[in-house]
């Protein structure tokens, strides 16, 4: 599980399309990744 992969970055995306999983991967994504789930959750609320 390495990541240095720009995949990491594709599956942040993916996830803020699911909604639940976009929490899990934005952890293990940078900060930016970050910011990005906090939009969603307000979205979903």
């Amino acid at each position: 599980m390495t990541s240095t992969t720009p995949a990491t970055k594709i599956n942040a995306i993916l996830a803020i399309d699911v909604g639940t999983t976009n929490l899990k991967i934005c952890i293990f994504s940078s900060d930016k990744c970050k910011l990005v789930c906090s939009r969603t959750e307000e979205f979903l609320m």
